[in-house]
């Protein structure tokens, strides 16, 4: 568990990362397995991790929510180094049919907003014809520099 981080004297950015999740108990991001002996495995991270305002995010907990609206078939969540920080950028593959206009935008932030934390709120939401894929099928999800 980090001691904190730097440039933080008020531990503000250390708390929220670590502890807004679940007050007054350190969630580090990491999917975790209990062992029946009481240890505890490591499996890797949840999704990648984005870090507006010094927040760590991870992205399945964007798409967890994203993805349960009918109208949206996939979803990628990327970083964007934005006026010295990091915004969030939503992709979204769409449903045949539908259309990103101004009423499921509203929708889909309320259900972000609602769910999670205003952190983890898109900065824009952008309608893509697909998701790119690595050679071994999965989504991509790394870091964006655009």
């Amino acid at each position: 568990m980090p001691v904190g981080f730097w440039n933080d004297p008020e531990e503000t950015r250390y708390h929220a990362a670590y502890f807004e999740r679940f007050p007054g108990v350190w969630c580090h991001g990491d999917w975790a397995l209990m062992t029946e002996s009481g240890g505890v495995v490591i499996a890797g991270r949840s999704d990648a991790t984005l870090n507006p305002g010094g927040v760590r995010i991870g992205t399945a907990e964007i798409y967890r929510q994203v993805e349960k609206l009918p109208e949206i078939a996939e979803a990628l969540a990327v970083g964007q180094q934005w006026n010295g920080d990091e915004r969030v950028i939503l992709f979204v593959r769409l449903q045949p049919g539908q259309v990103l206009d101004d009423g499921l935008r509203a929708r889909i932030v309320k259900e972000i907003r609602a769910n999670t934390t205003p952190r983890h709120v898109p900065a824009k939401i952008v309608a893509v014809a697909d998701i790119p894929r690595t050679k071994s099928g999965k989504s991509w999800s790394s870091r964006c520099a655009m």
